[in-house]
């Protein structure tokens, strides 16, 4: 699926490629990815904002650091953004669920079985937050298909930088009094 992926993103241009190697390597690390959420949420229901804030330290030190490292040192470019991304989510998911398994928190990892009503329910009406991640990135993805058409791949990546700098903005307005 990656293929289409990143003709549909990149619009047939000239970032096509690029948008393919980063999607194939997100898509293989996505189940690593989708597991440092757990110990978020828990986290949070526990008000370990601390340790929330701690998983989001080492996740943007260790992405940072990884980038550096993969992309030039190792020569891996866009393999090595994403490997780097993947890497990070993974080191602070680790981080999480060892707090949570230290006796912080009154939640603990447990496996045990889903019912199969129980996952029809789950796949039948999703959560909110689900639905209003792809709502968000739906709009992300309309805006950068507009910048990257009517500008280009130069201003497709300070759109990138733009964006990324309105996260942190956004991040710190709403994500510390939410925090406090």
């Amino acid at each position: 699926c990656c293929s289409f992926i990143a003709s549909f993103l990149a619009q047939n241009g000239s970032l096509e490629s690029y948008v393919y190697d980063y999607c194939f390597v997100t898509i293989l690390g996505l189940l690593p990815t989708l597991l440092a959420y757990f110990p978020i949420y828990y986290l949070q229901l526990e008000g370990k904002t601390n340790s929330i804030t701690n998983m989001m330290i080492i996740m943007l030190v260790i992405n940072i650091s990884f980038d550096y490292i993969l992309m030039f040192p190792m020569n891996m470019g866009i393999y090595g953004a994403a490997a780097a991304s993947i890497l990070a989510t993974v080191f602070s998911g680790f981080y999480g669920f060892f707090m949570l398994e230290r006796g912080y928190t009154y939640y603990h990892f447990k496996l045990g079985k889903v019912e199969r009503s129980t996952l029809r329910e789950i796949i039948r009406y999703g959560s909110p937050v689900a639905l209003g991640n792809f709502v968000d990135a739906m709009k992300l993805l309309l805006i950068n298909a507009i910048v990257l058409h009517t500008g280009g791949a130069e201003a497709a990546a300070v759109w990138a930088v733009l964006n990324s700098l309105s996260e942190v903005a956004i991040m710190i307005t709403s994500g510390v009094p939410q925090a406090a």
